[in-house]
């Protein structure tokens, strides 16, 4: 692909989401100590809100100029759609501000608002699927509005809110809605979380990324990354295959290397 042309073989991508201010107030020294350049995301609709904890518009277009910093963003905004707390309760859709406080009651079932169509207590779709694309679409459409006139352009990179599998959406029609406007508007996409390596035959809209939690050590989060490449992968899947043998071996009471052999008299 040509978007990964100019890069060097072992190429690291480093991103900080949510555009938070303290992502900045303790990296910022060490990139320009490293000399290296890291990629902020955040919100459109923030931009719009007096939030103390996430950078300005303006700081953005500071941190441009400075050299170490590129933008991204995560999407229009960070809202919640179809929403049911631990008791199976329905909640609807909830803002950001809303789902962090009651964040410790809500479960595991809910989408963000891009994932899927707008439903009832009972699962059912509350908009027809010209209504999902409409609904989509617009939100794409003050994306566009909002980062340009914010910060001067739509960013090269998405993250979309929260995909992890080869689609955009947990529905193909959904999925459909989103690519009409994410393939034209960005370069490359963070579609998937949990795995930290892309290679140059990965397509630019489906790359993963490793989410580092903060009470990780340095020894862990290398760890993790070597694991993800080739080489430690073609590895594990060798040792694992070997333990299979060894296993099978066991089981039919064959042994090598002068072990005991059944078949042998």
């Amino acid at each position: 692909m040509k978007v990964f042309d100019k890069l060097s073989k072992k190429a690291l991508f480093l991103m900080f989401e949510d555009g938070r201010k303290d992502t900045v107030l303790f990296t910022e020294k060490l990139l320009e100590k490293l000399n290296y350049q890291a990629t902020i995301l955040t919100y459109g609709e923030k931009f719009k809100r007096d939030d103390q904890k996430i950078i300005s518009a303006k700081d953005l277009r500071k941190l441009q100029k400075e050299g170490f910093w590129e933008l991204g963003t995560n999407g229009y905004r960070l809202s919640y759609i179809n929403c049911y707390d631990r008791y199976k309760h329905f909640l609807g859709q909830l803002d950001s501000r809303e789902f962090v406080e009651i964040k410790q009651y809500i479960g595991r079932n809910y989408n963000h608002y891009l994932m899927d169509y707008i439903r009832d207590k009972d699962g059912m779709p509350v908009e027809t699927t010209k209504e999902m694309q409409k609904r989509i679409k617009r939100d794409y459409q003050l994306m566009d509005q909002v980062d340009k006139k914010q910060v001067g352009a739509v960013p090269d990179l998405y993250c979309i809110m929260h995909s992890n599998t080869s689609s955009y959406g947990d529905n193909a029609n959904v999925s459909s809605a989103n690519a009409a406007s994410l393939e034209k508007m960005f370069k490359l996409n963070g579609n998937r979380e949990g795995f930290s390596y892309n290679n140059r035959k990965s397509s630019p809209y489906d790359l993963t990324r490793l989410q580092l939690q903060a009470w990780w050590y340095t020894n862990h989060l290398l760890m993790r990354v070597k694991d993800d490449l080739p080489a430690s992968r073609l590895k594990s899947r060798s040792r694992s295959s070997s333990s299979r043998a060894a296993s099978a071996a066991a089981k039919n009471g064959s042994w090598s290397k002068g072990r005991r052999n059944s078949n042998r008299i």
